[in-house]
């Protein structure tokens, strides 16, 4: 990662910490949408995390910062139902970071996305 670190600004975050056990190179995230906003756009960006789990408020990795959606060039789809009401299988839209990111072993990282989206307008499928 580089030390050089460039101030944000958030609305509406989700995040997710990681540990990256082997030095990596991350080309970008891919995220699970089940809906998106066909107002708002979404940013999603690498972020400094603590030792206790939790991303810098403040704080993100250059190049990271990638922000897709309406009035933008990157337009994301989300899932559809089918006639039972399951959902199919949604597409994966790829966050593609503007170059390659070094992540030295053993270190946090967090991605967070925020957007300035009313509640519910941009959902996306997590696990445990």
């Amino acid at each position: 990662m580089t030390a050089a670190l460039q101030l944000t600004q958030q609305a509406n975050p989700t995040a997710q910490t990681f540990v990256v056990d082997e030095a990596s190179v991350l080309t970008g995230i891919g995220l699970f949408f089940a809906t998106v906003s066909s107002e708002y756009p979404i940013t999603l960006e690498l972020r400094p995390t603590s030792e206790g789990g939790i991303p810098s408020s403040k704080r993100y990795i250059p190049g990271t910062r990638v922000v897709a959606g309406p009035g933008t060039s990157s337009s994301i789809t989300g899932a559809s139902t089918s006639t039972t009401g399951f959902y199919s299988s949604p597409p994966e839209f790829k966050f593609e970071f503007e170059e390659p990111v070094h992540v030295p072993a053993n270190s946090l990282v967090s991605f967070v996305v925020y957007t300035s989206a009313p509640a519910g307008e941009y959902q996306i499928y997590t696990a445990k």
